[in-house]
């Protein structure tokens, strides 16, 4: 997804055709901390840089008129202080991890943590309790063996 323009048209078109009171957008795949995330394989490895990220949710958002409730940088290295400074005014709550992320490959389940998170989402369910449901759940969701690895944190 290298291309800003993408993502700002998917969170446009997401918001005209499935209104909602709440709105989350989940970004998975590999990150770089200040050097960006989501890289498109078919262009390249092009990814969105930080600044190109910011101005993506600067473009979604009407320049923070129209906030998301929440971020989630599902990507290594993402929680670094500029990373969070480029969507500070487009989203109320950021998740991200300030290392390295593990997804356990011997997990019977390739779906999860995804649909732990979803199914934690009742109609009731506040932006706050999902960002705290993604930590608390991630942490879970990993054994033992990768739990030096949680660093998922919430802004």
């Amino acid at each position: 997804m290298g291309d800003p323009t993408t993502l700002s048209n998917f969170i446009q078109w997401v918001r005209t055709n499935y209104p909602a009171q709440h709105y989350a957008l989940f970004i998975s795949d590999h990150g770089t901390g200040l050097y960006g995330t989501a890289v498109d394989d078919t262009s390249g490895g092009d990814l969105l840089t930080v600044n190109e990220l910011g101005n993506a949710l600067s473009t979604a958002t009407a320049n923070g008129q129209n906030k998301l409730d929440v971020v989630f940088a599902d990507s290594c290295l993402m929680a670094m202080i500029e990373d969070e400074y480029q969507i500070r005014n487009y989203a109320n709550i950021y998740i991200a991890s300030e290392n390295p992320i593990a997804i356990p490959l011997s997990d019977s389940n390739d779906s999860k943590p995804y649909s732990n998170y979803i199914a934690a989402i009742t109609s009731s369910t506040t932006p706050p309790e999902l960002a705290t449901e993604i930590v608390n759940n991630y942490a879970s969701w990993l054994n033992n063996d990768f739990l030096h690895l949680v660093t998922h944190s919430l802004r």
